[in-house]
């Protein structure tokens, strides 16, 4: 299968080899350990600010209805929800807007994945420290060096510090992963 994320991401991105490989490595792990986990029946809580939330929702979409073939849906969750997150950051604070939902939905063995375009987003840090604390799989979608790349188990990591390159190698990836993971369970 990793023809597939090579392929798809070689398409998709103009990228310097060295980091392509990198890339499609740490893409390609990242995908697998995501396909096994729902294969057993844990499920998968996704979190980001901005952009990076719409990329949460858009997987979640993905994966839970279709991207090419049919299959069946698949328990990934985006923590987006408009009324969670303003109730949160009004009483709690922004900081844990991520945190209290992996709080409230993660079981030990869920995976938890925090796409962070800086890396740094203390929301997305504290969603992937308590994911941690309750024993899920992490994994980081951010840029070549960050905070958030340093606590998650797994990252995957855009070699960049332009936030747009970076914002739209984050697409690609995600689109790749669905492709893989529908595969994988179809």
């Amino acid at each position: 299968m990793r023809f597939l994320i090579r392929d798809y991401l070689k398409k998709n991105l103009n990228i310097e080899k060295k980091y392509l490989n990198v890339l499609i490595d740490s893409t390609q792990s990242v995908s697998y350990l995501l396909s096994r986990r729902l294969k057993k029946g844990s499920k998968s809580l996704i979190l980001g600010n901005g952009g990076s939330s719409s990329d949460a929702d858009h997987f979640a979409a993905e994966l839970v209805c279709k991207i090419n073939d049919s299959r069946r849906a698949l328990p990934v969750y985006s923590l987006t929800n408009p009324a969670i997150i303003t109730a949160i950051g009004n009483d709690l604070g922004f900081e844990y807007i991520f945190s209290r939902q992996v709080e409230a939905y993660a079981r030990k063995d869920d995976v938890v994945i925090g796409i962070s375009t800086s890396g740094e987003s203390k929301n997305v840090i504290n969603a992937i420290n308590k994911a941690n604390d309750l024993e899920c799989l992490t994994v980081g979608i951010t840029k070549k060096d960050s905070k958030l790349a340093d606590i998650c188990h797994y990252s995957v990591k855009v070699h960049s510090n332009d936030t747009q390159y970076i914002q739209e190698v984050h697409r690609v990836i995600l689109h790749a992963m669905a492709l893989y993971i529908s595969k994988v369970l179809k």
